[in-house]
């Protein structure tokens, strides 16, 4: 329901981004999303597996996660993971220094802001000699 109401705010001055390792079924969430998103001019990245699927098909963008992992014989789903994470960074890295100054000067000034919060609210609960 949260991914539903998401897409629907989105406009063309947005980008999604859709995660999905398949790409393939249609119906099912996030996928099921992309015919709205397009409609809208919604930007489209997908991430998926590699190998022909419909979000290869019908997305602007394509990052390719890693598919390396056995179902049979993997303990967890470390790789798939830690792919994920490296395309998502990569992304906000992207992102981000299209305008550093700002954005850099933006998450310094709000570090700043929650280390005071932080440290205030630890003094308040020490203990008393």
């Amino acid at each position: 329901m949260r991914q539903v109401c998401q897409q629907k705010l989105l406009t063309e001055r947005d980008c999604a981004i859709l995660i999905s390792y398949s790409g393939n079924n249609e119906i099912l969430e996030p996928i099921s999303h992309i015919s709205a998103l397009d409609k809208r001019g919604v930007n489209i990245i997908g991430i998926t597996s590699v190998g022909d699927n419909f979000i290869r098909k019908h997305v602007d963008c394509v990052l390719t996660m890693s598919s390396r992992e056995r179902l049979y014989s993997k303990i967890s789903n470390f790789a798939t993971e830690e792919s994920v994470h490296f395309l998502l960074n990569v992304l906000f890295s992207c992102y981000f220094k299209q305008n550093y100054q700002a954005n850099i000067d933006h998450k310094i000034f709000n570090a700043k802001e929650i280390e005071r919060q932080r440290f205030s609210t630890l003094n308040n609960i020490k203990e008393s000699p």
